[in-house]
């Protein structure tokens, strides 16, 4: 039996791997994904600006449906991800690191938004066929100017899901490395 021997270079080491049988293969050692905080405060500074811009936008008209529980949906997840991020972005700038409460925050961020921008755009397609039945008025084109407002809201609130579940996949990613 022979045993196999890490090779030592002068940069990094390399570790020697087994196949089972009496092959040995040399690895080089694997790349740590290492997150880069100007990166990660850049990524909540856009992920903010996105809710800033839905809050205004639904502060402004793109109420097409006045439901009750959506509306509740919407303001909860736009003031609660207003300021979520602003601590989050205070901590990475203070170094600290809490990569579970931040896979936490993240996935379930993705999953509000994209509910309630799956909301707002179920909230336009219905008005959209209400809008048929309506005769052509001032009235009808205030409507859809609101829809209008209310779907780039809807498209906007999925953008930020995405950006949501991206950022918690690399926050994923980084925590499986450190270990």
């Amino acid at each position: 039996i022979t045993m196999a021997t890490p090779i030592r270079m002068s940069v990094s080491s390399t570790s020697m791997a087994s196949d089972g049988g009496s092959n040995t293969y040399n690895f080089p050692p694997r790349h740590r994904l290492m997150r880069n905080k100007k990166t990660a405060i850049a990524f909540k500074i856009v992920q903010l600006m996105l809710v800033l811009a839905c809050i205004i936008m639904l502060c402004n008209g793109a109420r097409v449906n006045f439901n009750f529980t959506r509306l509740a949906v919407s303001f909860g997840t736009f003031g609660a991800y207003t300021v979520i991020p602003v601590f989050i972005i205070a901590g990475f700038i203070i170094g600290e690191v809490t990569p579970i409460l931040l896979i936490g925050y993240n996935l379930f961020g993705a999953g509000l938004f994209a509910l309630v921008g799956m909301l707002r755009m179920d909230s336009c397609l219905s008005l959209l066929v209400e809008m048929d039945k309506l005769s052509f008025s001032h009235n009808s084109m205030a409507m859809q100017n609101d829809n209008n407002m209310a779907l780039v809201m809807g498209i906007m609130c999925l953008l930020n899901a995405f950006l949501y579940a991206i950022d918690s996949v690399t926050e994923i990613v980084a925590l499986r490395d450190s270990f």
